[in-house]
Parts: C-alpha cells; sequence; structure tokens
C-alpha cells in the first residue's frame, strides 16, 4: 500500500488516471464509429425512447447501464443524424419485446422488429415480419 502523498503513490494515481482517460477515449472513439455507421446507411433511424435516469436506479444494472453510454449514444446519434438530414424517431419502449410472440421466438429479434414498425407507422409504412 502507498503513503498518502508520496511520490509512488502520485504516480500509481497518475497510472490510473492515464488507464481511465484511455478507457473512456475508447468507448467515445466507439460511440462516434457507431453513430456515424448508423447516419451515413440509414435515412430512416428508430430508438425506442429509453429513459436512462429511471434504469440505473436498479441497482444490479446500473454500472453496466452507465458504462455503454447510452444516453451519450443517442446524443451523437441526434445530433449527427439532424445534421445530415436523417430522420431520428424515437418510440415508446413499453411492451415492445412481448407483441406478436406466436411470430417470432427470439425476444431481441421480436423487439427490434416491433420498435422498427412503430416508428415506420409514424412515417406511413410498415415492415412485414420474417
Amino acid at each position: 500500500m502507498k503513503k498518502k502523498g508520496s511520490s509512488n503513490g502520485r504516480k500509481t494515481l497518475l497510472k490510473l488516471n492515464r488507464a481511465y482517460e484511455k478507457l473512456t477515449n475508447q468507448r467515445n472513439d466507439f460511440l462516434h464509429k457507431l453513430s456515424r455507421f448508423y447516419v451515413r446507411n440509414y435515412g430512416i433511424i428508430v430508438t425506442e425512447d429509453l429513459h436512462i435516469a429511471n434504469m440505473v436506479k436498479n441497482h444490479n444494472l446500473a454500472k453496466n447501464i452507465l458504462d455503454a453510454s447510452w444516453w451519450k449514444f443517442f446524443k451523437m446519434l441526434s445530433y449527427k443524424a439532424e445534421r445530415a438530414g436523417r430522420t431520428l424517431l424515437k418510440v415508446k419502449p413499453a411492451y415492445t419485446s412481448q407483441e406478436n410472440k406466436e411470430l417470432i421466438e427470439d425476444r431481441d429479434l421480436r423487439g427490434s422488429i416491433n420498435v422498427l414498425n412503430r416508428g415506420l407507422l409514424g412515417v406511413g409504412t410498415t415492415l412485414s415480419a420474417c
């Protein structure tokens, strides 16, 4: 254990700060690349209007939700879509994975199709189920 205020303690703290900075830079780089990919490749982007602050109240998931930086990703996606003239739609997340249970077994796939259909209904078109 390092003594508080010692030069070895300062060196260790500096190493830790560099590691955190590197991790933050890697996360931001990934989020920029991912948001840019969606904006470049899709004219209409549909997401769930997730309330991150409420989701973080679940202490079992809070760390993972915050580490994923969902709020930052949605913010990047929003301003990049606006600059590129793309349409970004947000749909209510309630019951998205519970509709059409008989058609699709995979809950994630079913949820993503339901989110897309809800968004496209607002635009005036739909996607037929696989």
